[in-house]
């Protein structure tokens, strides 16, 4: 079988391929472009590959099941075992809805307030103990199949709920004290505000060109009354340093930071490969839930 994708990262310790029984976690981020994983081994805390594919056309939902499912099987690292597997799904839409005014049997008709629920999804809700909220979303029905095929402990979350709850914890854990943090990727990004301690403002964005991103990012912005010019930003996702995104957003804010990754966990030395900001959001999703 021809697959339709191609490999853009491969990081794996030359020790995961030793016959360890130690216990493994799976995470995996399924994205617009194509999806990116990573192996725990949860007896150590320590991450030992990490992999990432982009799709070369958007597949359609038959094609999508027939590939993934026949990727896993094959694929060395992933027809491995595992303790656990925490999954990612992303969608353009996430309904925030307060805990104190969130009711589980009126689910449906908050989320219809905002959107549709498309044929051949379910929706789902994920609550956010950081936030005190529950997070809304849909997700499409071959997807939730995939998911079921591994295993043992599953876990799944929309992007921005791991993302959110990732973020807010290393807020208070890290003391990050800026008012912007700016998550990128591929394909989209996410601009979570801050007003203190408080988020004020979360979106997603899709964008094609660093020029888009920084349409959207600097129009939201203005939206709020807020000047980048006195304000601090966060960074995270595969920006690199050398970038010319990176470059404009450094001229426009008061201060770009690029935080470590978390202290939680090891990382094998083939990590050393690429920056500690990149893949903010798979590496942090063993801490969510």
């Amino acid at each position: 079988m021809t697959v339709p994708f191609r490999n853009t990262i491969r990081l794996v310790d030359d020790a995961y391929f030793s016959g360890s029984e130690s216990k493994e976690y799976l995470s995996i981020e399924l994205l617009p472009d194509g999806f990116v994983f990573s192996v725990l081994d949860a007896g150590r805390f320590r991450y030992t590959a990490l992999e990432g594919y982009s799709w070369h056309t958007s597949p359609d939902e038959g094609q999508w099941d027939e590939c993934m499912m026949h990727f896993v099987q094959q694929h060395p690292l992933l027809r491995r075992p595992f303790s656990r597997v925490n999954v990612t799904h992303y969608s353009p839409r996430l309904v925030l809805v307060p805990l104190e005014v969130y009711r589980e049997e009126e689910k449906e008709h908050i989320f219809g307030l905002c959107a549709k629920i498309p044929s051949g999804h379910q929706l789902r809700a994920d609550r956010l103990n950081n936030l005190g909220a529950y997070g809304l979303y849909t997700m499409p029905n071959h997807r939730l199949s995939f998911c079921d095929q591994f295993p043992g402990q599953r876990n799944i979350f929309h992007h921005g709920s791991a993302l959110i709850e990732s973020v807010l914890a290393s807020r208070e854990l890290e003391k990050w004290d800026a008012e912007i943090v700016l998550h990128v990727r591929q394909a989209h990004f996410d601009l979570l505000l801050f007003n203190g301690a408080a988020l004020s403002f979360y979106q997603t964005f899709r964008y094609h060109a660093i020029e888009d991103l920084l349409y959207y990012l600097f129009y939201a912005l203005e939206q709020h009354g807020l000047r980048p010019g006195e304000m601090s930003l966060v960074l995270l996702g595969e920006m690199g340093l050398d970038s010319a995104g990176y470059v404009s957003l450094s001229r426009y804010f008061k201060k770009l930071t690029l935080p470590g990754r978390n202290d939680m966990y090891h990382y094998s030395p083939v990590f050393a490969g690429i920056a500690n900001h990149f893949y903010y959001n798979l590496l942090n999703l063993n801490a969510c839930g």
